[in-house]
């Protein structure tokens, strides 16, 4: 999520930043893959 919140900053970027609908898309992404990867850690040792 580091690389987000750097292309997402306009005085590192300028013009080049990010737009809010795809920090809000990446921030989803990210939430969906730590959810399963959190899922998967919980079946191999509780499973």
């Amino acid at each position: 999520m580091p690389l987000v919140q750097f292309t997402s900053d306009k005085k590192k970027m300028g013009e080049f930043a990010n737009p809010l609908w795809l920090k809000v898309l990446a921030w989803m992404v990210a939430m969906v893959i730590i959810s399963l990867n959190a899922y998967l850690l919980f079946q191999t040792f509780f499973g």
